[in-house]
């Protein structure tokens, strides 16, 4: 019954379709010189790398569900006779194309999909800790426990498993829905957005019935990260050039137990995807960001400045005869952070030899640099919180960046000035002195 269900359509690509309907397969001139012949038909991506032997052509079953191939009556084409150059030879047959391993690897594939899911929901409504609950882990000496993750994946996270907590045949539905948009976005939408269902990838073309060959595949998708991963990692955003965690505020923490798990899962769906498209190089799978799929735990902060400034030039820059160069970033009093700029410290020499910079001397640089007096000045401790440095404080020679606050009560002398212009504060003395003046010239 299968099989004759089968035999009774024909599968044709959805954008060559298109194009013969809306007549866009040939242009002007080709009609006027009464050329009659169609397009190429080209499945691209539809098709599947058979396993094991290399003669036949196997369809992709979620190119039906992703609307890049048509089931078309093969009845209507045979009626049509071959007006138009219409023939039902043209495009694969679905009893010749559809094979039942293909459509076992894509439920297999969905349902790993679903438990990585699942993991998602848990790890974003139970899995996540507090900064003081990882110290209260780290003081029992289970720091490890606790990882970072970026808050821009789970925000991600967030808004992929919204309404996941809904049951059902509805609930089934949406959980297919958003698999397939996953499946559409890495099989036949290049990184660079543009639509590539008849990319160079497993492009099969078929003109008369007969089939072509596939070609090299697309070089563009072999390129992967560092760590192969050809999706969105864990630490996105929050690592340095030293590869640890330079902007704390931009993540938070979760139990190693439920992100080891997770990465677990996501590893079983790559190869599913792997067993699926066998000659797909960049897959969609989860990653931690690092080599080996290495976590940071809460103790693994550093404390350089994060701006992407090449370590060996820091090190050329750290002491010199002119002085030493600072990252400064103004903290205005929500705790938000600004990058001000750089200024240049002249540096004094220390009783036990080593130059030394003062904090008397940063101030006073921020002042001349961007205008404004420096009421407090910090720098980042270990931990990642920000540390504040006395007045008669040093800096250390490995701190390149500082946090300053702007004193808000200083004013200077030429403002002070410009809020009385005008006001009769400052036409007084002129009157004053007139009127002193005017009894001694009648005398």
């Amino acid at each position: 019954a299968v099989t004759a269900a089968a035999e009774a359509f024909s599968l044709v690509p959805s954008d060559w379709l298109n194009d013969f309907l809306r007549g866009e397969d040939r242009c002007l001139q080709e009609l006027v010189d009464g050329d009659s012949s169609l397009a190429p038909v080209v499945y691209g991506r539809s098709l599947l790398r058979p396993k094991g032997r290399r003669e036949g052509q196997v369809l992709d079953p979620l190119a039906v569900w992703c609307g890049e191939v048509k089931l078309l009556p093969a009845a209507a084409l045979h009626q049509l006779g071959g007006a138009g150059g219409l023939d039902a030879s043209l495009f694969l047959q679905a009893c010749d194309a559809v094979g039942t391993e293909p459509c076992r690897l894509v439920w297999d594939l969905f349902q790993v999909w679903c438990q990585e899911q699942q993991q998602i929901v848990g790890i974003l409504k139970d899995g996540k800790l507090s900064m003081m609950e990882a110290r209260s882990l780290e003081a029992e000496g289970r720091g490890t426990e606790a990882v970072w993750v970026s808050t821009r994946l789970q925000n991600t996270w967030r808004r992929s498993v919204m309404g996941a907590q809904c049951s059902g045949p509805a609930s089934l539905e949406a959980e297919w829905q958003k698999f397939l948009r996953e499946v559409s976005a890495a099989r036949w939408v290049c990184r660079s957005g543009i639509h590539s269902s008849t990319g160079n990838s497993a492009a099969f073309t078929t003109t008369a019935g007969v089939s072509g060959t596939a070609s090299v595949e697309d070089r563009s998708e072999m390129v992967a990260t560092p760590c192969n991963a050809a999706g969105p990692t864990l630490l996105g955003g929050l690592l340095c050039q030293h590869k640890l965690v330079c902007r704390p505020k931009s993540g938070s923490l979760a139990r190693r137990a439920d992100i080891v798990r997770l990465l677990e899962i996501s590893a079983t769906k790559a190869q599913c995807y792997t067993e699926l498209w066998r000659e797909r190089r960049a897959i969609p799978r989860l990653r931690s960001g690092l080599l080996d799929d290495r976590l940071l735990c809460v103790s693994d902060v550093c404390s350089c400045n994060g701006d992407g400034i090449p370590e060996p030039a820091i090190a050329g820059m750290t002491v010199g005869d002119s002085g030493r160069l600072l990252l400064v970033r103004r903290r205005y009093a929500s705790g938000q952070l600004r990058k001000q700029g750089c200024v240049s410290i002249p540096v004094a020499k220390g009783t036990d030899g080593p130059q030394q910079v003062l904090c008397s001397a940063v101030k006073s640089a921020c002042r001349s640099a961007f205008g404004f007096t420096v009421a407090k000045l910090f720098v980042r401790g270990p931990d990642g919180m920000d540390v504040e440095i006395e007045e008669n404080g040093i800096l250390e020679p490995t701190i390149d960046a500082v946090h300053v606050e702007k004193d808000e009560s200083a004013t200077p002398a030429e403002r002070e000035g410009a809020a009385f212009e005008g006001s009769v504060f400052r036409m007084a003395p002129t009157q004053a002195s007139a009127g002193v003046g005017e009894p001694a010239a009648r005398s």
